[in-house]
């Protein structure tokens, strides 16, 4: 049985394990379904029905539970099965996490409908379908809010944070999961990894949620309890859904400033922030794409301030401030709003404005759009272009953040002697010190007996000429 089990995984070794990666979605639609539970706490604050909550609670984590049963499990997957999991993953998800607002009526109890505007949560678009908010209950908007934190960072990236059985093949699923060309790895495992990307998404989501509440309990900000912990969800995940139909025009200055802060810290890398609050804040002076980053939302919104102050449609404050607030939510795609920008009729504001939205957030945040490292590559890849087209034998790389310091700067470490390999004091004395340095310069590709293996032959050879020199 085992020869014939090894034959057959080697006849499939270029097809798709369909019913491992079945396996790891129903896993993670069991425990994304236990979510259910928060929004139904709140229903019960508010005294709203938790019917909604429970029975897709009930058939999210009992289907996935029959599913996993049914697939077993499985010792690794490879390339094709991380893209195959997270696909139906956000699928899945999306299917399970509907039915609320199917149990719950309102105006989009089609599931249709219902499908539509969970998917918006999960990958954090923003579109919605819902024509009537003030319809809805808090706890059914709660969750509405709450979709879009969990898909901000990534729902396979949450799960590989907490499931162990997902760190089996957890680089594929990192890495089709984490936007941009690349993640970052911030430890020697995957899981690790997603850990602490999703306890710094935590920490800013409970600063901005405590910011908020703070400035809503002075009397300066508008929002109470629920409206913080709504509006942290989605601006950290850069989502832009609100339990108030005006967005965050319904609220003061103050949560509008806080938002601002935040809205632009979740449209930078995570990896990057996380580098330069535990290691070292030169990460941030070091890494071209977070320049480039502040510089674009810079001058746009420089443009747009100055345009309002043009045509004087605000005091000098609500100027600079709304057109820095649209700046920032359209750049790294969150899709607040402070003023209805559609009565400015200022055609560079918008073409501004649709211009940092084609640009994006930075790679590894939870922006979405191009992102700025690709724009950095074209524009490199411009110049070598340019370059090489004069010189055409000259050999120009494309490089990003290479010349100020690497976005994975390499520590070279000295390795320690081997004593196996060294010769007698009195033997390295009859050599001159250039002919020993020469010797002893060894292959840096290669390992550290090999090295000294090669340095102890090249001493042995040049003590063998010196010795036949008259």
């Amino acid at each position: 049985m085992p020869a014939v089990a090894a034959g057959l995984r080697r006849r499939n070794r270029g097809l798709v394990d369909v019913r491992a990666s079945l396996n790891m979605v129903a896993l993670v639609v069991k425990w994304m379904s236990v979510t259910l539970l928060v929004p139904a706490v709140v229903a019960v604050i508010y005294g709203e029905s938790v019917q909604p909550f429970l029975l897709t609670l009930a058939i999210g984590a009992g289907g996935g539970y029959v599913v996993e049963r049914l697939t077993g499990g499985a010792e690794e997957i490879g390339i094709r099965e991380g893209a195959l999991v997270v696909s139906l993953g956000w699928v899945a998800a999306s299917a399970v996490g509907a039915l609320p607002y199917v149990f719950e009526g309102g105006d989009i109890s089609g599931y249709i409908d219902a499908y539509f505007e969970t998917m918006s949560g999960f990958t954090t678009t923003g579109a919605s379908v819902m024509s009537d908010i003030t319809s809805h209950g808090r706890a059914i908007l709660f969750w509405r809010s709450m979709t879009q934190w969990l898909g901000g960072m990534g729902i396979i990236v949450l799960a590989l944070a907490v499931l162990p059985k997902l760190s089996v093949g957890g680089r594929q699923l990192m890495e089709n999961e984490s936007p941009g060309p690349d993640f970052d790895k911030l430890a020697p495992r995957i899981r690790d990894t997603a850990k602490r990307l999703w306890l710094l998404y935590v920490a800013f989501t409970v600063a901005e949620l405590l910011l908020l509440w703070a400035g809503g309990l002075a009397g300066i900000g508008g929002m109470n309890l629920y409206n913080s912990i709504a509006h942290a969800f989605t601006t950290m995940a850069t989502g832009g859904f609100s339990p108030e139909p005006r967005s965050l025009e319904a609220f003061g200055a103050y949560s509008q400033w806080i938002c601002i802060l935040f809205m632009a810290i979740a449209g930078a890398n995570f990896g990057l922030w996380y580098r330069a609050i535990f290691r070292s804040k030169r990460w941030l002076a070091r890494d071209e794409e977070f320049r480039a980053y502040l510089l674009i939302m810079g001058l746009a919104s420089a443009l747009i301030v100055g345009d309002l102050l043009i045509s004087d449609l605000y005091g000098l404050h609500a100027t600079v401030r709304n057109g820095i607030f649209q700046v920032v939510s359209m750049m790294t795609t969150t899709g607040y709003a402070s003023v209805d920008f559609n009565a400015w009729a200022l055609p560079l504001s918008f073409a501004v404005l649709v211009g940092v939205m084609l640009v994006g957030g930075c790679a590894g945040s939870t922006g979405g759009s191009v992102k700025v490292v690709r724009w950095l590559v074209v524009w490199r890849s411009s110049q070598r272009d340019l370059v090489t087209f004069a010189h055409p034998e000259r050999v120009a790389p494309v490089r990003v953040s290479g010349a100020r310091g690497a976005r994975r700067p390499r520590v070279h470490r000295r390795l320690p002697p081997d004593p196996r390999a060294r010769r007698p004091r009195a033997a390295r004395r009859r050599l001159p010190a250039a002919v020993r340095a020469v010797a002893l310069r060894g292959d840096r590709r290669v390992g550290h007996d090999d090295r000294e293996r090669r340095a102890g032959l090249r001493l042995r050879r040049a003590d063998g000429l010196l010795r036949e020199l008259p």
